[in-house]
């Protein structure tokens, strides 16, 4: 079930940020949204370790993520914690 809602909550979000698919992932787009994470924007660090999960504009990097997710968490942002939640196990990738 927890797996289901993940998926479903990675779908919505990523439909949602276009920036996922890739169409606008320049260089400066990437750093701008590192910047927004770094500064500790919720919705950045969820985005940023979404970019991460799913690999391909950034290195896939499970572990980054899940950090990402766990700070937008920590502010209250309900869809990092059930991120974080179906990637608390290390995966091999």
């Amino acid at each position: 079930m927890n797996r289901m809602l993940g998926l479903l909550l990675l779908v919505l979000v990523s439909t949602a940020t276009p920036r996922l698919a890739g169409r606008q992932s320049s260089p400066a787009v990437i750093a701008q949204l590192k910047n927004r994470a770094a500064g500790g924007d919720a919705t950045g660090q969820t985005n940023l370790g979404l970019m991460y999960a799913i690999g391909g504009v950034l290195p896939k990097d499970c572990t980054e993520a899940v950090k990402w997710y766990r700070l937008a968490a920590a502010q209250g942002n309900a869809g990092a914690l059930t991120l974080a939640m179906t990637r608390i196990r290390p995966q091999t990738d």
